[in-house]
């Protein structure tokens, strides 16, 4: 999921219905594989901050939501049915249609060309999604919540045997039923939830850019569909982590010794949890666009998320 996809799924999940001023704070964090080198991990985690800052605000006031995009700021307006993207560095804003925005969006993150061989690999690939809850509960900024866990598996073709397969797994607790009738605030983020999705379905966004790539927008509904449950479903905690222990075999296939490999381990891992939710007064100005920001065309705005976009993984260490 893209950068922006995220923000997006994380204010169409938690805007609220009633009037309550409510302010929800995020903290992310990614992790790589011990084996990968220091110094690219360095490398990528300071080109992943630009995108995604450790820390990320939602504020909500009424029918509105403001929050970050990587170096944008992002306005939500449910009753107009519209996004606003501010640009700081240049004072310049654009709004655009929810139903507009991603196609616009798609159309600025065109993948480079695919060759024949690969178009091949993708429309075979297999995927295999699995849902369960695994009984354990905790408490989470004194939420009490269920830990859910999605695993997406992608079978390589012509590689059989389950160390070939690249998995992603997403444990997800969220807040009990519970607890969402016990606490006003949760309560209102759930009512607004499911009026969000019928002015904007996220997962309908990450298909269409998945479209771009062979095969995989048709296979990716069902597990596209199980991560918005989770996400109607307020969730106060997540980690994702992404598991390709064909790297590890190619290794040790070529006898190279690794320090600290473990197929095993997940290649990457981020983590993400509320670390705060407060009900103090938000001013009307902070939905306000400045009086010296000028209004541009939407694909010069949004421009900037599409060149702050995080970098791949970095590569395994050659021996």
């Amino acid at each position: 999921m893209s950068r922006t996809v995220f923000v997006l799924v994380l204010v169409a999940a938690c805007a609220p219905s009633g009037w309550t001023d409510i302010t929800l704070r995020y903290t992310f964090d990614v992790k790589f594989a011990a084996f990968l080198p220091a110094e690219a991990q360095a490398q990528a985690k300071q080109a992943i901050s630009a995108a995604i800052p450790h820390e990320n605000h939602v504020r909500i006031k009424s029918e509105k939501a403001y929050s970050n995009a990587g170096p944008l700021g992002m306005i939500a307006d449910y009753g107009r049915n519209e996004f606003t993207l501010i640009d700081p560095k240049t004072k310049r804003y654009a709004t655009v249609g929810m139903s507009e925005f991603a196609d616009k969006l798609g159309a600025l993150q065109k993948p480079p060309a695919i060759p024949p061989e690969a178009q091949q690999i993708l429309r075979n690939m297999h995927f295999d999604v699995q849902s369960n809850k695994t009984g354990q509960i905790g408490l989470i900024q004194g939420i009490q919540s269920e830990e859910n866990v999605i695993t997406l598996t992608m079978q390589v073709p012509g590689m059989p045997g389950a160390a070939s397969a690249i998995r992603m797994e997403i444990h997800a607790w969220l807040a009990q039923a519970n607890e969402i009738r016990r606490v006003p605030a949760l309560q209102e983020l759930a009512d607004y939830s499911a009026r969000a999705t019928k002015a904007m379905d996220p997962t309908q966004m990450i298909q269409k850019m998945l479209s771009q790539f062979p095969g995989m927008g048709d296979q990716m509904t069902e597990p596209l569909q199980e991560l918005w449950k989770l996400g109607g479903n307020l969730v106060v905690k997540q980690q994702l982590a992404v598991y390709i222990p064909a790297m590890a075999q190619a290794m040790q296939l070529q006898g190279t010794v690794v320090p600290g490999l473990d197929a095993n381990a997940p290649l990457t891992e981020v983590h993400m949890e509320l670390a705060d939710i407060s009900t103090a007064a938000i001013p009307d100005s902070t939905f306000a666009l400045p009086a010296d920001y000028q209004q541009a065309p939407f694909e010069q705005v949004a421009q900037a998320l599409v060149q702050a976009s995080p970098p791949l993984p970095p590569a395994a260490p050659k021996h």
